[in-house]
């Protein structure tokens, strides 16, 4: 029964790469820019899954990106040692949020029409129930704030410019204009 004991101090080194990470914003329309910061007093390499299908290996511990689509995407991140053995990967912390923007459009009954006649303008954006605010505009002189359909007299001759903004619940905006849409002959 003789018990003996060996101390050697530093033999026994564990220890690897250890930090945490962080991103923002965590939401927005498309396309959208995050800004990815790793905190770690050892690492050498931060290897980027950013949830979209790149995976990017730099040095810098701080990057923004932009994503093009929309959809929920799980960033992860790893960190390297500088001997390139040791590695240590973080699960998701979060997500980020791509929204899709409003997609607005509208159509005339008439586009060509005589002096002193009304036309019609129909809202056929897809998705209506989603937009919070409209802003119409023809030639940057009438406002309509409605989803429509907006009916306009046009009092003088010329070629008009109608445009449509729409504002959806998600803050995304989108707009689309339409040069020329209405001529107005004498």
């Amino acid at each position: 029964g003789c018990i003996d004991s060996l101390a050697m101090p530093d033999y026994l080194v564990l220890g690897g790469p250890y930090g945490s990470y962080t991103f923002s914003p965590r939401s927005g329309c498309m396309p959208h820019e995050s800004e990815f910061i790793a905190t770690s007093p050892n690492a050498k390499f931060f290897v980027w899954d950013l949830g979209d299908g790149l995976v990017d290996t730099m040095e810098l511990n701080t990057f923004k990106y932009v994503y093009t689509q929309p959809g929920v995407y799980y960033p992860r991140l790893t960190l390297i040692d500088s001997s390139g053995t040791c590695a240590y990967g973080y699960d998701a912390i979060d997500s980020i949020v791509v929204h899709t923007l409003p997609k607005p459009d509208f159509v005339a009954d008439k586009q060509l029409i005589c002096y002193n006649t009304t036309t019609t303008l129909t809202n056929t954006t897809p998705n209506q129930t989603k937009v919070k605010n409209w802003r119409w505009m023809i030639n940057d002189e009438d406002t309509f704030y409605t989803t429509g359909p907006i009916q306009k007299l046009f009092t003088k001759a010329g070629k008009f410019k109608v445009s449509l903004m729409a504002i959806d619940t998600n803050g995304c905006i989108d707009s689309i204009i339409k040069p020329d849409f209405i001529t107005v002959i004498d």
